[in-house]
């Protein structure tokens, strides 16, 4: 299998980076800021832009892109 093979196949196993600058993006136009934090424990975070307040925190990306859907 070739460096582009594998490259492909891990991308495509994996869609959360190709999905993080979409994910921002339409934060951003909702008028909030996403954030991901490691410590204590991985979890992605929508603050106000505005405020900086925290409007939604989850463990899972797709409970943001969720969110941003309602």
């Amino acid at each position: 299998m070739s460096d582009r093979e594998t490259n492909t196949s891990a991308a495509q196993a994996d869609p959360m980076p190709e999905r993080i600058p979409e994910l921002t993006a339409r934060a951003e136009t909702a008028g909030y800021v996403l954030l991901r934090s490691v410590r204590p424990q991985p979890e992605w975070k929508l603050l106000d832009r505005e405020s900086g307040e925290e409007v939604f925190c989850t463990a899972e990306l797709n409970a943001i892109e969720q969110w941003l859907d309602s």
